[in-house]
């Protein structure tokens, strides 16, 4: 006895979907709250982010973007946001993707079919029976076995599909970044990228002009647009942001990671550190220890 077969037609929602495919850059996890509260975030690709225990949100330009368990986050390039975990969220455990799109004249259409410009929270696409996948795939990911990332394309391929059934025509309403044209968007993101790769070196505004061949008081009204700060205080930002990492994670000395960011002297460090933080590198650091023993 046969059973009949039935012909598979291409839907518009696969179609619409088939259009992207997507570079995957790393994938993590966060498992405990090494620190309640991390400050000015930011990445140069898109990020997906899916929280499958606790609870916490994400603060842009003053507006709270909440994420329970569950729920899915993609955050656009070059959004400066930080990240707070509840406090009653002490097995708080979040998975995050770093992608970015193989065809830079589709990114314009992938925002707009997502609605991504700065954060989107989607609620509930992720069902508990997917954890234990997620889970499984970055055990893969961290063992190097073969076929990993493609594994994690398809997680992500599941979750947009997962967003999309959901949310048709999804109409979320988030906080806009200001528009800009396409140049300065270009502009933006060739800074950015220079600062990312010379982080540890005392970059100067002058280095980044000459670099550009622009002007600095053009670059200075491209960054305030984009990100409503001068290229210094995004300067200062990332430098900062690289710190806290190191003092968190790493076992370098507080001498050591003032020599590996160019810093003139210790004291210039901690000063410079203090003025940010509003405390020392080494309080910041036991802060940091004390959470990870809690």
């Amino acid at each position: 006895m046969y059973t009949k077969e039935l012909t598979l037609y291409k839907d518009k929602l696969s179609s619409e979907l088939e259009q992207f495919d997507f570079e995957i850059y790393s994938f993590s996890k966060r498992n405990t709250i090494e620190q309640p509260h991390l400050y000015n975030e930011i990445s140069t690709y898109y990020r997906f982010v899916v929280v499958t225990n606790g609870s916490g949100y994400f603060n842009c330009d003053g507006i709270k973007y909440h994420l329970n368990k569950g729920d899915v986050a993609l955050i656009s390039p070059y959004c400066v946001y930080d990240t707070v975990f509840e406090s009653e969220s002490s097995s708080f455990t979040s998975y995050s993707l770093l992608f970015d799109l193989t065809d830079e004249k589709k990114r314009s259409v992938f925002k707009n079919m997502f609605s991504v410009d700065n954060i989107s929270v989607y609620t509930s696409i992720i069902t508990p029976t997917v954890v234990p996948i997620i889970e499984n795939f970055y055990v893969q990911s961290q063992s190097h076995i073969q076929g990993g990332n493609f594994s994690i394309k398809l997680l992500l391929l599941h979750a947009l599909l997962a967003i999309q059934l959901k949310f048709p025509q999804n109409n979320n309403t988030i906080q806009k970044l200001h528009n800009y044209s396409a140049n300065e968007s270009e502009l933006v993101s060739k800074c950015v990228d220079y600062i990312k790769d010379n982080v540890y070196k005392n970059i100067k505004v002058s280095d980044i002009c000459a670099y550009t061949n622009v002007s600095q008081s053009y670059l200075y009204r491209c960054f305030q647009k984009t990100f409503k700060l001068s290229i210094k205080e995004f300067i200062d930002m990332y430098k900062f942001r690289q710190i806290e990492i190191d003092l968190a994670q790493t076992n370098l000395s507080i001498q050591e990671i003032a020599e590996k960011y160019s810093f003139s002297s210790l004291y210039a460090f901690s000063n410079a550190f203090k003025a940010t933080y509003g405390v020392s590198p080494v309080t910041y650091r036991h802060n940091c220890l004390l959470s990870k023993r809690n």
